[in-house]
């Protein structure tokens, strides 16, 4: 199974490192390169830099063939605009 991550604070890396080591593959995106220290430093997935309303940067994340997506930015109503963007 296929997931992506768009925003890798606590909840987004907690989710991250849980779906993985139940064996998803996960691909995080976020705008700051040092989130990535989130994820510890065992990470085997992939992790994109960018934000994730960009919709360039959600077909590199591997968005159109996800199983999943999980919008978790700090803020309520970019989240809603990223989800509204990766249900197009």
């Amino acid at each position: 199974m296929k997931l992506v991550v768009i925003g890798c604070g606590r909840v987004g890396s907690a989710v991250a490192r849980d779906l993985a080591e139940e064996g998803w593959e996960v691909t995080v995106v976020d705008g700051q390169e040092e989130a990535f220290t989130r994820l510890g430093v065992d990470w085997d997935g992939g992790f994109v830099v960018g934000h994730g309303m960009d919709s360039d940067i959600l077909r590199r994340a591997g968005v159109p063939d996800a199983d999943a997506v999980v919008v978790a930015t700090n803020g309520d109503n970019t989240n809603l605009v990223i989800a509204q963007v990766v249900e197009k």
